[in-house]
Formats: C-alpha cells, structure tokens, sequence
C-alpha cells in the first residue's frame, strides 16, 4: 500500500496575508443596503390598471394599501389565494366544511387549464 503525500503547504496562509474586511459602525447595516438602484416605472394600460384596482378591492383591507404597486398587490393576491386554500382544507380536514367544498375548488382548475388548452389550439 501507497501511502501519497500532500502538499499542505498550499492550504495555509499566514495570518497576516489576509484582507481585513472594512468595519460597518451600524449594526445590520452593509454597503449593499446603502446604495439604491434605480427601478424602471411601470406602465400599464387602461384595462390592466383597471383590473388591478379591481383586484386591490377584492383584498382583505388591510392588504388595500399597497400604495398601487402592481408587484405588491399580485404578491397580495397570491398570497390570499394560499391562505384561502389552506383554510378550506383544513377545514374539510376537521370536517367543518363538506368534502364537495375542496373538490369543486379542483374542478374550477381543471376547467381554467382546459380553457386555456383550447385557446392555445384556437391561436394555432
């Protein structure tokens, strides 16, 4: 049996050769929170700021004041849709609500899916 050696001597490094990183005085504080990018404005069309203001209504109120930015309210949104669909779930779960609650939930999704499958076919 071989027994290999290795140079370990790469692996070290001396104290004193290492970068000292700059000292931030506050905490929590790094240079990438202290500079802002600049952000593209968003403009959207009559019918999408429409549905948009539509789908801020249909929030919970303490959601509505997103101060009309369109990524916080779709965030918003999804996250009220998860929240909704974990609550019926669990509430078939305990047996508060009827099994048929859930599976018409499903089977709102399926007929979406296939709507969308047949204007796909239609386009092409």
């Amino acid at each position: 049996m071989t027994v290999t050696k290795r140079n370990f001597s790469k692996r070290y490094i001396e104290p004193s050769t290492f970068k000292k990183m700059p000292v931030c005085r506050r905490p929590g504080s790094t240079p990438s929170t202290s500079v802002r990018r600049a952000t593209a404005p968003v403009s959207l069309s009559r019918e999408e700021s429409a549905e948009l203001e539509a789908l801020a209504q249909l929030l919970p109120p303490h959601n509505r004041h997103l101060n009309n930015d369109p990524c916080l309210i779709l965030q918003a949104a999804a996250q009220y849709i998860d929240q909704l669909r974990t609550t019926i779930a669990a509430r078939v779960r305990n047996r508060t609500l009827p099994a048929d609650a859930i599976s018409k939930i499903f089977q709102l999704q399926g007929v979406v899916r296939a709507n969308k499958r047949k204007n796909k076919s239609k386009q092409s």
